[in-house]
């Protein structure tokens, strides 16, 4: 319990220092460069990815069955759906292909793989550590193909955002949204883990070149 309060402490304080300076950074940088990513939709994509891919995982495990390959079906399908709703919020921007939804597929089945090798629970922050490292390293590969710059800090960030993420969602908003019924209070934990992910993520998202784009 102990630990609870330090780990939620400390998240708290993260959140109170690093939003406000995460959406003053965007406007400061993006803004005078004409090209501007949609960034509420950017945030929006990950909560609706994670929300989207947390059930068609649990309909997954129906399916195919609890284990459903080491649950890598499972976290690939989330990284899947997490990546499509990334993709489609960036491919103007960034110039992005396909490559980056395959990149966060590949990326959270190391979720499953790590687990099944270390024996960690789904919860652990290692776990979370891994995939978001994992998922990190494939989309910057996807970002250098495409041939922007200015993108190693993707690495770095990933890991950072969905574990933060992760904790805000399982300690903040579960338990408040429990009493709501199991199915509200799923949708809503794994969207704000995908809300959290997103607004963190734009930290080394806005120090990327953006694309010009023709209206037309």
């Amino acid at each position: 319990m102990d630990l609870e309060y330090v780990i939620t402490t400390i998240v708290g304080v993260v959140i109170a220092y690093v939003v406000p300076r995460v959406l003053k950074e965007a406007e400061k940088e993006i803004a005078p460069s004409g090209v501007q990513v949609k960034w509420f939709q950017w945030c929006l994509g990950n909560a609706i990815g994670t929300a989207l891919g947390a059930t068609i995982g649990v309909l997954v495990t129906i399916g195919i069955g609890p284990l459903s390959f080491g649950g890598m079906v499972n976290w690939a399908v989330f990284g899947a759906s997490v990546g499509i709703l990334q993709w489609f919020a960036v491919r103007r921007y960034l110039g992005v292909g396909s490559g980056w939804a395959v990149a966060s597929a590949a990326g959270w089945a190391m979720f499953a793989l790590y687990d099944a090798l270390s024996g960690k629970s789904v919860f652990s922050p290692e776990s979370w550590i891994v995939a978001g490292l994992s998922v990190g390293i494939l989309q910057w590969l996807s970002l250098r193909l495409s041939g922007t710059r200015s993108s190693g800090w993707w690495v770095i960030a990933n890991p950072v955002a969905w574990l933060v993420g992760a904790l805000i969602g399982a300690l903040y908003l579960y338990p408040l949204a429990v009493p709501a019924g199991p199915i509200v209070s799923w949708i809503a934990c794994w969207g704000m883990v995908g809300v959290v992910g997103g607004i963190i993520l734009t930290i080394p998202l806005v120090r990327m070149p953006m694309k010009r784009q023709n209206s037309g």
